[in-house]
């Protein structure tokens, strides 16, 4: 396993790439095509920062997703064309950093593990509003 990017550091999270070659190939003639891993860890001692697989323990199972795209992935991106819906893309596997909620404000649950991984960066990314601070003139 390898990494072969920069890393994406946000809110005290580190958000990179890895590659794992394939351990063998089916043409004579081609390199075996391997899978990417995105990994979120901690910045201060490299741990997971969520529960990615449910068992409620942080172990380093829960520091990786395996992309569905084969080969090396390509740089992190994280795109923030509006505030309230940040998103995370590595290459064409594009999802929300937002962790989705139902109308009871229960989190739903994630379509993949790279989308529980992303979802992790933010949290519950919530935009400051104007209506919820105010000011006070001193006198």
């Amino acid at each position: 396993e390898k990494i072969l990017s920069s890393p994406v550091i946000v809110n005290y999270k580190v958000f990179f790439t890895s590659y794992v070659p394939a351990s063998s190939s089916t043409s004579a003639c081609a390199p075996p095509a391997g899978n990417s891993r995105a990994y979120l860890v901690s910045l201060v001692d490299g741990n997971a920062v969520g529960d990615l697989n449910g068992d409620d323990e942080l172990d380093e199972n829960d520091r990786f997703a395996t992309l569905t795209q084969t080969g090396i992935a390509p740089d992190t991106k994280i795109l923030i064309e509006d505030a309230t819906n940040p998103t995370i893309c590595l290459g064409t596997e594009c999802v929300s950093a937002v962790v989705p909620v139902d109308e009871d404000g229960n989190p739903e649950a994630c379509a993949s593990d790279f989308e529980c991984l992303s979802q992790n960066i933010f949290g519950r990314y919530q935009r400051v509003m104007r209506g919820s601070w105010s000011t006070d003139v001193e006198q």
